[in-house]
């Protein structure tokens, strides 16, 4: 931005005198300047002042306001007062130089304020400021303090690639137009709190080297931090969005809180990098929101949010995550999801599509107390990639861990779905799920169909007394699995669970009150096996046909035994037939008996499925 002219400043549209300082010798490679563009700050300083006091009266009115005012590369020397000044009309500083303090505090823009490029050396306060225009900073640099609280931009507000090396305040400020601080650096504090954005607010590829504070702050318009980083903490407690909120691929290196947050537009989270502690405590999400594909490092809370319509496609989880008491109130999408570390949805509320696809955790997930008012949940596993692009197979829940779903009441839902699942550490002890779907489940392992709450049970009971009243509950869990899939005609995993039912009500009752359930297990497997009673009644027959052998020398004691069985003999036949032995016939006939009603009683449940 310079010309070369004798006699002239070199600064590009200055027609100004050249000035050079008495006794000094220029070297040949310095440019002649004016004394409002000469870089020699300490030479000028006594013909500066003289020259830019002229220069003021000459522009000012006679109510003492400025007119249009030309700083553009000016370079101050000293320390810049323009304290409740009245600028009406544009007023121009472009890739100015202040290198003492600058005042503008409580000062009136009429029209466009131009600081773009400037460099400010000392601190610069533009504290209570009104600018009515546009105001531009952009590639301004701020070696010292910035201060623009309660400013007043009534115009387009550009801070593009400026620079601010200390703290910067912008407390309390109202951006009535865009404002627009994209690849704006920040090394020091940046203070946002209370600051109202009633245009759109645009921080693309900001960088927050220090602390960032939007608490309490509000956009009314949409505010964009897409590519944004923040390296400490970044808060952004109880702040409003009112439109559109993207923070796609922002990097918090720091804690990120969005504590009763409100967005009331839609809200973009996609690619983000949480590497501090994330709170989203309260945070209320009106329409829907996305963190697909984002990363936590460290804790992520959802607490007593309300999530909205939720989007966390492939999220990553690395440590805990908490969302208890969560209101999930138009549908949750987990596919491809992984926690690495426990996971907690403990009285999460679920209405809508809950989806949790081939969703990976790797330790321990509580769903307790969960609400499904009129919600559709699917916990299915499948193939995944991996971060090599390799596909895997994978189980839900296929942790050592506890997963929770007790205390659960699915018969609110309209579907729910367990498929490809591993529940061999699942309870669902106090949950009703009797219309919940059950496919392809692993239960106890690879094999079997013993519940984990049951298997719990016993290995607490080696240690401590037996809690009877909790058999009750396991009972009423497998009664409620076996209504569940006879009624999907899914009989012999029904019989299985129908096994598992009648055990647990022989472990419950105890002997001697057990006793029928005993004989109900050896003899017919509680009605499962209609083969048993059969072969139980043969050996019954052989069994007194070999007394009636030995006791009474019968040739074909089989045939002899068969015979009083079918009442062609009676007791008064054979009078050597003693006491005892005909006590023995009739204990033969009542097993006899019993075992037939077994087995007629096992080919009526198999024949009634």
């Amino acid at each position: 931005m310079t010309e070369n002219h004798p006699n002239q400043c070199s600064y590009k549209g200055c027609n100004r005198e050249t000035f050079w300082p008495a006794n000094y010798t220029p070297q040949p490679e310095e440019k002649p300047f004016c004394v409002f563009h000469s870089p020699l700050i300490e030479e000028k300083k006594e013909q500066f002042r003289i020259a830019w006091e002229a220069f003021l009266n000459k522009h000012k009115n006679d109510r003492g306001e400025y007119q249009k005012l030309d700083c553009n590369g000016f370079v101050f020397s000293e320390d810049v007062n323009f304290n409740a000044a009245r600028f009406n009309a544009r007023v121009e500083f472009w890739g100015a130089t202040f290198r003492g303090n600058v005042t503008f505090e409580e000062t009136k823009f009429g029209e466009n304020a131009v600081f773009g490029e400037a460099t400010f050396g000392g601190e610069a306060i533009f504290g209570q400021a009104a600018f009515s225009g546009e105001a531009n900073f952009m590639g301004a640099r701020f070696s010292k303090r910035a201060f623009f609280v309660n400013a007043n931009f009534n115009g387009p507000a550009h801070f593009v690639e400026a620079q601010f090396h200390e703290r910067a305040v912008f407390g309390k400020a109202l951006f009535c137009g865009k404002a627009n601080f994209s690849r704006a650096s920040f090394r020091g504090m940046a203070y946002f709190g209370e600051t109202r954005f009633s245009g759109v607010a645009d921080f693309i590829g900001a960088r927050f080297e220090s602390d960032a504070d939007f608490s309490n702050s509000m956009f009314s318009r949409a505010a964009n931090f897409g590519e944004a980083t923040f390296n400490m903490e970044a808060d952004f407690g109880e702040a409003a969005f009112n439109a559109a909120a993207d923070f796609s691929v922002a990097r918090f290196s720091g804690t990120a809180n969005f504590s009763s947050t409100a967005f009331s537009g839609e809200a973009q989270f996609v690619g983000a990098i949480f590497s501090g502690e994330t709170d989203f405590e309260e945070a209320k999400f009106s329409k829907s929101v996305s963190f697909g594909m984002a990363k936590f490092s460290k804790k992520a809370t959802f607490l007593k949010a309300n999530l909205g319509r939720a989007n966390f496609r492939s999220a990553t989880f690395m440590e805990g995550s908490e969302f208890l008491f969560a209101m999930f109130s138009s549908g949750v999408d987990f596919d491809n999801a992984e926690f690495r570390e426990r996971a907690y949805f403990s009285e999460a509320t679920f209405e809508g599509q809950a989806n949790f696809q081939k969703t990976r955790f790797l330790n321990h997930v509580s769903f307790s107390r969960a609400v499904v008012r009129n919600a559709s949940l699917d916990f299915i596993g499948g193939k995944f990639k991996d971060n090599n692009r390799l596909e895997h197979e994978t189980r839900l829940f296929e942790v050592k861990e506890i997963v929770r779903f007790d205390h659960v009441n699915f018969s609110e839902a309209k579907l729910v779905r367990f498929e490809q699942v591993d529940l061999s550490h699942a309870s669902f002890l106090r949950s009703q799920i009797e219309n919940v779907e059950f496919n392809d489940v692993w239960w106890d392992g690879l094999e079997g169909y013993k519940l984990y709450d049951e298997r719990k049970w016993h290995e607490e009971s080696k240690n401590s007394e037996p809690r009877t009243n909790e058999l009750i509950k396991i009972e009423t869990l497998y009664h409620q699995l076996v209504l569940n899939f006879d009624r999907r005609r899914e009989y012999e995993i029904g019989g299985e669970f129908y096994v598992r039912e009648n055990e647990v009500r022989r472990l419950r009752k105890g002997f001697p009150d057990n006793i029928w359930e005993v004989l109900y297990c050896y003899t017919s497997e509680y009605g499962q096996r209609w083969a048993w009673p059969l072969i139980w009644s043969f050996l019954v027959i052989f069994i007194f046909s070999l007394i009636f052998y030995f006791r009474l020398s019968q040739n074909h004691p089989v045939l002899f035994n068969l015979s009083f069985l079918l009442g062609l003999h009676n007791l008064t036949t054979l009078p050597a037939l003693s006491n005892w032995m005909a006590l023995g016939v009739g204990i033969e006939r009542l097993f006899l008996i019993y075992l037939l009603s077994m087995f007629f009683l096992a080919l009526r449940r198999r024949f009634r499925r």
